[in-house]
């Protein structure tokens, strides 16, 4: 019961205008809390499109942490289950263990080399990683606590470049897990 839920963006949860997600029943209310704050910004931004005369919806970054067996996972399959996501991790062990997910390296085409400079891609990677991206609205990050300012700050240039929008990671809405480490 120690999973805690900090969205930087707020506004009312599907649960609080009226329902839950279908095929999440398993979740607690915590979890649930999480799932449905990123599905009602999904629909407002599917409204949004057929009606771009409305207000754009506020893209969530959202932080969800807890000790081990709080559910952080649990979030991260529901949302991958019912949104066209991406799942990075910072370390490939991590990425294995985590929705089948690539490394921040391989899967946005971040360099491993943090001291030198970030180029822009080139023409053919850069394809390669529109495509993969298309569709794609959530990124799902695993063990933020892994991941330097740095790489943070990386992560979201890669994703304007590839998604072309020049808003925070490309206009993505971004679910980070973190778990605390203990001193």
């Amino acid at each position: 019961d120690n999973l805690a839920y900090s969205p930087q963006v707020g506004g009312p949860s599907a649960s609080e205008t009226g329902g839950t997600e279908a095929g999440t029943n398993s979740l607690d209310p915590k979890q649930q809390a999480i799932v449905d704050r990123v599905m009602s910004w999904h629909k407002e931004l599917q409204r949004y499109r057929q009606d771009p005369t409305q207000r754009a919806p506020e893209r969530p970054l959202i932080l969800v942490h807890g000790p081990p067996g709080t559910g952080k996972t649990r979030v991260a399959d529901a949302l991958a289950r019912l949104l066209p996501c991406i799942a990075c991790a910072h370390t490939g062990i991590a990425a294995s263990m985590f929705l089948d997910a690539s490394t921040i390296h391989s899967g946005l085409g971040i360099p491993t080399d943090t001291v030198k400079k970030m180029r822009a891609l080139n023409e053919g990677r850069l394809n390669e990683l529109k495509r993969f991206l298309g569709g794609k609205e959530v990124l799902l990050l695993d063990e933020i606590s892994l991941v330097e300012g740095q790489g943070i700050h990386r992560v979201d240039m890669r994703l304007r470049e590839i998604k072309g929008v020049d808003e925070p990671f490309g206009g993505m809405c971004v679910v980070v897990r973190w778990r605390p480490r203990s001193c």
